[in-house]
């Protein structure tokens, strides 16, 4: 499985090739593309926020289909902000990969 590193990397790397890159945008594509790949990323960083797994075990505790309804809404309102992060962290990475800082070491899993 890769890391927000690993993912920064490929990312850095492909700026790299790319004359007049958008880091952004690179960014933004693998993420829209690889959400599972980023996501599962994301969710083993030690900085990442657990409020995506909390929202999606209340589910199993549910117990009519409004409550059921009322939660996806929650879930999909965190995956959007699980992604958001990861994007963050990805750019962090991407940044720091492309442009060292002296004395500053990029964050690592």
């Amino acid at each position: 499985m890769k890391t927000l590193t690993d993912i920064a990397r490929s990312i850095a790397q492909q700026a790299e090739h790319t004359p007049n890159a958008d880091i952004d945008e690179l960014c933004e594509n693998y993420v829209t593309n690889r959400q599972e790949e980023v996501l599962a990323a994301y969710l083993v960083n030690p900085n990442s926020s657990t409020d995506l797994i909390a929202v999606i075990t209340s589910l199993k505790d549910a117990s009519s289909a409004r409550e059921v309804t009322k939660i996806i809404d929650a879930i999909n309102d965190e995956l959007e902000v699980a992604l958001f992060e990861a994007t963050e962290m990805i750019l962090y990475r991407v940044d720091c990969i492309l442009a060292p800082e002296p004395g500053f070491e990029c964050p690592e899993e």
